[in-house]
């Protein structure tokens, strides 16, 4: 392994950032082992594991684990390796299962983890195999959020309540405008993308200034807006990027932003009356439980560290899992009120698949760019050159009725703290923060 030095790659102040981050197989590997070896990960929704023995795959960083609901009720996570070879023991998607055999050597797990059964275990191994010493790796911490489900691998970590702070009073948005709770429909949806994984969340996490550029065919032809009119939005005074922590970010529109209802309605409806119908019919209720203020805030996206994003507007939460410096896999869960009528349910999963889905209109522009400037960071010349992150420094600051500090208008506050954070975990555990030595003896 080659080495780097942390200050070269980004500064303190996250004001630049070197290519090297989305490029280098050494870095890239320092992140698997520090930023996705400690941070709290989205693994998925409860309701993808709601009765005793329901499964489904997820990902960690690299590494596939089985999230399992016990007979207990609980929660359980695993490296998706048997304890034998190393064979991947689970290779359905998702399902109902008692046991788990692997398909190698047939040792039998139950769905808390534990070894059950190993062929020959009197003949063969003489009845010297301690099962209760061998059974699957599980994650160090395993935890919920109104109904996403997180895990980490350090036990150190602290809570995911800490760890989402104040972040949790902008996710609540989405996550709890009815007292029944949310669900995923539609299945998990999944693509590769040839981009280094932080691209996405760097986006998501409050990225305005792109819109007009990258998106102006779109919204000439969906909202009517002129590219003009859409920068306007983007220095409209009442567009916040609030930062409630660091790593931690969105992008959102007041009530009394310009065009607000205009832009708002004709993006959550697309021309589909039930959906307009039932936000309409529970505005209500919505507004009871989350107060009349943040109840008509448009959060359009958002990010969690390292590699959780959302876009609230068109309820849609999804991870971008990395595969190589630059190679991604982008998961997409569609998230509704479990109590939404059955054809409104159907109605923001169709809208979904127009905006952000993998073919989504938005989706593929940003896709495109986000390969673009993977492909871009890699040249031998390139790297030798930091990319700007500058927009807004030191000019932000608290927003009255938003948690966090809160960028006005275009901003890269987000980007700076996203980078940040960044540095951190990848400088924990060192004697000291620069240089950092990547493959050096512990």
């Amino acid at each position: 392994m080659g080495a780097f030095d942390l200050d070269e790659l980004v500064p303190r102040d996250a004001a630049w950032t070197s290519p090297r981050i989305f490029s280098d197989r050494d870095v890239f590997d320092a992140e698997l082992e520090r930023v996705f070896g400690r941070s709290w990960l989205f693994l998925g929704h409860e309701s993808q594991a709601e009765a005793p023995g329901d499964f489904f795959l997820s990902r960690m960083g690299t590494e596939s684990v089985i999230v399992t609901r016990a007979n207990d009720g609980r929660l359980h996570a695993h490296l998706n390796v048997c304890r034998h070879r190393g064979m991947e023991l689970c290779r359905a998607d998702h399902g109902n299962a008692a046991t788990f055999r692997c398909p190698y050597h047939r040792w039998v797990y139950g769905s808390d983890g534990r070894l059950l059964g190993v062929p020959g275990i009197a003949t063969w191994y003489f009845n010297e195999l301690d099962k209760a010493e061998w059974g699957l790796i599980s994650v160090a911490q395993i935890d919920t959020y109104k109904g996403l489900v997180f895990a980490t691998f350090d036990p150190d970590a602290p809570s995911l309540a800490d760890e989402l702070g104040e972040m949790a009073w902008y996710l609540d948005c989405l996550l709890d405008r009815s007292p029944a709770g949310t669900e995923a429909v539609g299945g998990v949806q999944k693509w590769i993308v040839d981009c280094n994984w932080k691209f996405p969340v760097e986006q998501q996490i409050g990225d305005n200034y792109h819109v007009a550029p990258t998106h102006a065919s779109i919204t000439k032809a969906t909202i009517g807006f002129t590219p003009t009119q859409i920068d306007e939005l983007m220095v409209d005074p009442h567009e916040f990027h609030p930062a409630p922590g660091t790593g931690l970010g969105a992008e959102l529109l007041s009530p009394d932003a310009l065009d607000h209802e205009r832009m708002a309605g004709t993006l959550l409806h697309w021309g589909r009356p039930e959906l307009a119908r039932y936000l309409q019919e529970v505005d209500p209720s919505v507004r009871e439980r989350l107060g009349p203020h943040r109840s008509r805030l448009r959060i359009i996206h958002a990010g969690v560290f390292p590699n959780l994003s959302l876009v609230p507007l068109f309820w849609t939460v999804r991870v971008t899992h990395p595969i190589s410096p630059g190679r991604s896999e982008i998961w997409s869960w569609v998230i509704v009120e479990r109590d939404a009528p059955e054809e409104a349910k159907q109605a923001i999963r169709q809208t979904y698949v127009l905006s952000f889905g993998p073919g989504g209109i938005f989706e593929q522009d940003d896709g495109e760019m986000w390969e673009h400037i993977t492909r871009g960071a890699e040249g031998p010349q390139a790297r030798k050159h930091p990319l700007n992150l500058s927009m807004g420094l030191g000019h932000d600051g608290d927003v009255a009725g938003f948690p966090g500090t809160a960028g006005v208008g275009a901003t890269e506050l987000n980007q700076r703290g996203y980078y940040r954070r960044w540095r951190e975990t990848m400088a924990v555990g060192l004697d000291r923060e620069v240089p950092v030595m990547v493959g050096a003896a512990p």
